[in-house]
């Protein structure tokens, strides 16, 4: 079992390297063997390169803010996020994007780690919201039972 509110520090930690720029921070969310579904990739697997293409990508941009809209977390260990992240590239006005984290967590209940983390976009586009629907009608129910 693990603690909620450990759990909701290790997103908190996550989400503050991301706008920091901080690849050792990112890092250390990951488990040494985690794993990373981000959208049109591979599988990525490992912490050093987890870590290694979270420092490409987010080197495109300026800054890059994560929110927290709402969250199902499991002790048992499993937990999804709903995010909406502002990007900002240099020169540009900025835009968002809108998606779902769906992890799971390994480690002890006081101080979890990412064992993995599947993001599913949902709304990629300006802040208006005139973008691109992505995969609504798609995301899977939360199953709590696995």
């Amino acid at each position: 079992m693990y603690e909620v509110e450990a759990l909701r520090a290790l997103v908190g930690r996550y989400c503050d390297a991301v706008a920091r720029f901080d690849v050792e921070a990112f890092a250390d969310t990951w488990a040494p063997d985690a794993v990373w579904h981000i959208p049109r990739g591979e599988a990525l697997r490992g912490r050093d390169a987890i870590a290694t293409r979270y420092a490409e990508i987010r080197a495109l941009y300026s800054l890059c803010v994560q929110e927290i809209l709402s969250s199902i977390v499991d002790p048992e260990g499993r937990a999804r996020w709903y995010v909406r992240e502002l990007q900002w590239r240099e020169g540009d006005a900025g835009s968002q994007l809108i998606g779902v984290y769906d992890d799971t967590f390994s480690g002890d209940a006081t101080s979890p780690r990412f064992a993995s983390r599947r993001f599913t976009l949902l709304y990629r586009g300006p802040a208006d919201l005139s973008g691109r629907l992505h995969g609504a009608s798609r995301l899977a129910a939360f199953d709590e039972s696995r």
